[in-house]
Formats: C-alpha cells, sequence, structure tokens
C-alpha cells in the first residue's frame, strides 16, 4: 500500500513538472485589416448599370483598419508542436465608396437659368461596416527555434455592429439577433510568428471566414481579415 502511495505521488509530481513545462500563457493585441470578399461583396454588372442611370459610379469595397486584443494558451504536444487556443475581442469589416452627384454645391443661379442643360459636379462618397466579434481560434502550431507556424480552425461570435455614412448619424445595433448578421461566422486561420527569448512576440496572420455574412443566405459575401498581432508569454519559453 505505502508503496502504491509513492508511486502515485511520484506520477502526480510528474504530470506537474510536466504541466509546468509544457503550458505558458499570454496576451496580444494588433491591428485588424478587414474588408469583404464574394460575390456580393461588390455590385453585380446589371447593379451597376442602375447606378450608373442614377449619376453613381466607380464603387469601391476596400479594408478597413481596427483593432484587436486578446489572450492565449501554448500547449506543448511535442518539442517542435503545441496547440493554441486563443480569445479575442475582434472588430472587423470594410470601407466603401462611389463616386455620385454633388448636391451640396449646386450653382443655384446657373441652375435657374438653364435647368435642363445644368451639369451636375460629381463627388466622392464615402462609408464604413464595422462587425464587433468575439473570435475563438484553436491553431496548431509548429515551432522552428524562435519561428512558429500556425494553421487552424476559427470560430467568431457575432456581437453588434455600426454602419456609418458621411453625413449621416452612425446606425448601431446592440442585439446581434435582431439583424441579418450571422450569429456564429466559422472560419479558418493561419500565419507565422516570432518570439523574443523576454517573451515579446510579434505575428502576421490572415483570417477567412467560410460562412455568409447574411444569416438567411440571400447576400453572398464573407469577412476577410489580415492581423498584426504584438504579444507577450508568460511562462516557460
Amino acid at each position: 500500500m505505502k508503496k502504491l502511495a509513492l508511486l502515485a505521488i511520484a506520477l502526480f509530481m510528474t504530470y506537474v513538472s510536466f504541466a509546468q513545462s509544457s503550458l505558458t500563457y499570454g496576451f496580444k493585441i494588433g491591428m485588424n485589416y478587414s474588408t469583404f470578399t464574394g460575390k456580393d461583396a461588390k455590385p453585380s454588372m446589371a447593379e451597376q448599370e442602375e447606378m450608373e442611370a442614377m449619376g453613381m459610379s466607380d464603387f469601391k469595397v476596400t479594408y478597413k483598419p481596427d483593432l484587436h486584443v486578446g489572450a492565449f494558451l501554448n500547449v506543448a504536444l511535442t518539442d517542435q508542436f503545441s496547440l493554441r487556443p486563443e480569445v479575442m475581442y475582434s472588430i472587423k469589416g470594410a470601407k466603401f465608396s462611389f463616386n455620385g452627384p454633388d448636391f451640396e454645391n449646386i450653382d443655384w443661379e446657373e441652375y435657374m437659368n438653364d435647368p435642363e442643360n445644368y451639369q451636375l459636379g460629381t463627388r466622392k462618397y464615402e462609408g464604413s461596416e464595422t462587425l464587433y466579434y468575439l473570435d475563438v481560434p484553436v491553431l496548431l502550431q509548429y515551432r522552428i527555434n524562435r519561428i512558429a507556424l500556425q494553421a487552424g480552425p476559427t470560430a467568431s461570435l457575432f456581437l453588434k455592429y455600426k454602419s456609418e455614412f458621411e453625413g449621416e448619424e452612425p446606425e448601431e445595433e446592440e442585439n446581434a439577433g435582431d439583424n441579418d448578421y450571422r450569429k456564429l461566422d466559422l472560419g479558418y486561420a493561419a500565419g507565422v510568428s516570432y518570439e523574443l527569448e523576454n517573451g515579446i512576440g510579434f505575428s502576421l496572420r490572415y483570417n477567412g471566414g467560410l460562412s455568409n455574412l447574411d444569416k438567411h443566405n440571400n447576400y453572398k459575401a464573407k469577412n476577410s481579415t489580415f492581423q498584426f498581432s504584438l504579444s507577450y508569454t508568460i511562462g516557460n519559453k
């Protein structure tokens, strides 16, 4: 009985020693550069023709800078492989712009003299769509010295959105269930990181959505995000 107890204690101490040496954790903060991709992210040819008939042209969807912040665990599986679950508050979205009639700078005197032949000027209009998520990536990490390659699935819980268009009050929705955005966005992530001896690390990652943003699947567009992060790892390096 005494030998069994001693064996159990020895196994427990071995487990604790292994856990301490194989588990690290840390925090990260960084920039997101996000946009929407998919066949409905930009107007179709028919929609562009309709826009042109209304005096609008050159519609663009571009990347929108924002931030992310969160925490992570590193669980060593072997000397080179580890599992890295993360939890992040992440802001995504896209910017859009188009050229349209300049109603703000009409020369009313010239217009009143010859309204039929008056030519409206054009100007650039800009806006953005901002989506707030709680991201949970679970990555497999392959380490070569202080460089690590990362890849794995992600699950993003939609929290709220904000729509902005110049000259108008922002539209913001706190309740994620009262709009057309999908509550859970499934996707993938892949990237590379480099960690210094003091635990400070840098990483570049791409996060692609696999789910349509529209929960009814009427609008075919997905999240597409590049992330640059600064991190600090606590524990055995």
